[in-house]
């Protein structure tokens, strides 16, 4: 799993970015919501800040009052600090538990919201760190006609916090947030393509090449989307062998494919030829579809598949895509990361290739392999190599 900070002095847009991961497909942990849960009434964090600051601080309901909170702490620097040693160490072990639930669960990419991470955190824990920044008065601004606050209370925010500058050279990515929402999503997107391609890089190590044995370009584009996206995004060489060589992709999974960057595809005309293209390729992991298959092309394929690479003398490992929940499964692939080109190639319902799949019950929301010779009763995941 990618471990990445987002970082971001006070106003500079963090929030935004945070959800825009998310909405591309990375686990996000958001600090704000951390500390609100951490300091809901009764819990042990609530009860240390009313014994530090009294009731001054708790409104009738019982909820803190944070205006008043934040004004107490922004005008003492000894309040400040004794607020944060009651509740960062609640945070933090929150978000080891929540880290280590998403690692458990096989998610590739966690970005953490950690607003003083170079203040009280450690920007060693994480894989990479990026910071979103904007000018000071810019950031004054949007706490004052944003957020309603003073100006001179803004002025103490701001200067509570360790200066950008001193942040910037520290971050592997950094989003300047001076200019238009627009501009700002555009960094962010480019940010999230390299965060994708590191998660993939270190899910897949010094994995080796990928063959693709399909009956149609539109069924792998529907069938192996989140796959190829991955493999392709870790720099691994991917080769297409379509069975039978006359059938065509339609404009979506042509789209597809060009998208992703993966230009070798080979029409297979008899097992003999992909026995002779295994050879030569040599694969880590070869994909095909289930011979058992309902599909007439997708079973003839699988079985073309099968043939060839025993005849080639089994290279790699190999793997059929399961087209029903009921069958045991030796490989489960969790596609979120990687959401945002999965769902535009699910969603191109004009292609007849790929007409109703989308809707499906196994389209979309999961990929699921089945090993030769191999049946599993847990999933495993096949990016842990062949």
């Amino acid at each position: 799993m990618l471990n990445v900070a987002l970082t971001g002095n006070i106003a500079s847009g963090k929030s935004t970015v945070l959800g825009w991961f998310s909405q591309w497909g990375a686990t996000v942990i958001d600090a704000d919501r951390l500390v609100r849960e951490s300091q809901r009434p009764g819990s042990p964090v609530w009860e240390e800040i009313r014994k530090r600051f009294g009731d001054a601080v708790i409104l009738p309901d019982g909820e803190l009052d944070r205006a008043a909170l934040r004004r107490l702490i922004f005008r003492d620097d000894r309040a400040r600090e004794d607020l944060n040693a009651i509740v960062h160490p609640a945070v933090r072990e929150r978000r080891r538990a929540l880290a280590a639930e998403a690692e458990a669960r096989g998610d590739l990419v966690l970005v953490s919201d950690i607003p003083l991470l170079f203040e009280t955190g450690d920007p060693a824990a994480f894989d990479l760190i990026v910071l979103v920044d904007a000018p000071a008065e810019l950031r004054k601004q949007r706490l004052v006609s944003l957020r309603g606050i003073d100006p001179q209370e803004a002025d103490r925010m701001l200067a509570a916090q360790l200066p950008s500058e001193a942040k910037r050279p520290r971050s592997h990515v950094v989003l300047d947030n001076g200019g238009s929402l627009d501009q700002l999503r555009g960094a962010a997107w480019e940010a999230w393509r390299e965060i994708r391609k590191r998660a993939a890089r270190k899910a897949l190590g010094g994995f080796g090449k990928l063959l693709v044995v399909t009956s149609s370009l539109g069924d792998t584009a529907c069938h192996f989307a989140g796959t190829l996206a991955r493999y392709r995004d870790a720099g691994i060489e991917i080769c297409l062998a379509r069975v039978p060589p006359e059938s065509e992709p339609g404009a979506a999974a042509s789209e597809f494919f060009r998208e992703l960057g993966i230009e070798r595809e080979i029409p297979i005309s008899s097992p003999d030829s992909l026995r002779q293209l295994l050879e030569n390729f040599n694969p880590a992991v070869v994909l095909g579809f289930d011979p058992s298959s309902t599909d007439r092309r997708r079973a003839a394929a699988g079985r073309t598949a099968r043939e060839a690479w025993y005849a080639a003398g089994r290279p790699g490992r190999l793997f059929y895509a399961l087209e029903e929940r009921g069958k045991e499964a030796a490989a489960r692939l969790d596609v979120r990361p990687w959401r945002d080109l999965k769902s535009r190639v699910l969603e191109a319902s004009r292609d007849p290739e790929c007409a109703g799949r989308g809707s499906g019950e196994n389209s979309g929301a999961w990929e699921c392999y089945l090993a030769e010779g191999e049946l599993y009763g847990e999933l495993k995941d096949l990016f842990g190599g062949p």
